[in-house]
């Protein structure tokens, strides 16, 4: 009988482990949201240089950048905390799981590219930015009615992650601003 009790606690452990693991990735696509969002804020204002090419290469290179420190952070704390050792394996395993940053980077990239066909490209700037608070939205939303929350209470959740999205946006306006 006690086999069967450490068995199930095993497979409960690994489901939760699974489960930690799935809010984790949403937790980096949130984080790539609002980290985005800053990139594309903080482009726009360096009129001089404001290129379709320029801000699609900024917007992935500073993705690029955070997902190789994000896996890179993650291998070494497991190193610290865990005694694990570095392999390729393990590496790879951190960079795919890194990689649901890149969800958003995806987004605003097809966004602008698409609205600078018909927009000037501040104003496609704007448009990358607004799709990427929609997608807060959503998510706040989503998860809020998952989390069993009525619609107006739901609705109140996305517009509170909506309001973080803006708070990033502003808080990169005050820092140009200060130092323009």
């Amino acid at each position: 009988m006690e086999d069967v009790q450490e068995t199930d606690s095993s497979v409960d452990e690994a489901q939760e482990t699974d489960w930690t693991r799935y809010a984790q990735r949403i937790a980096l696509a949130v984080y790539g949201t609002l980290t985005v969002l800053g990139v594309l804020e903080a482009t726009s204002f360096d009129d001089s240089h404001l290129t379709l090419h320029v801000v699609i290469l900024t917007v992935i290179s500073t993705s690029l950048a955070i997902v190789l420190a994000h896996a890179w952070a993650t291998v070494l704390s497991n190193r610290l905390v865990f005694g694990d050792q570095l392999t390729s394996a393990s590496l790879l395993e951190e960079l795919r799981f890194a990689a649901s940053f890149f969800i958003p980077t995806v987004v605003a990239v097809i966004v602008f590219t698409l609205a600078c066909v018909i927009l000037p490209i501040d104003s496609s700037l704007l448009t990358a930015e607004l799709a990427l608070v929609l997608l807060l939205f959503a998510l706040g939303v989503y998860g809020a009615r998952r989390g069993g929350a009525g619609w107006p209470r739901a609705l109140l959740i996305g517009l509170i992650d909506v309001c973080v999205g803006v708070l990033i946006v502003e808080i990169k306006e005050l820092h140009t601003f200060f130092t323009h």
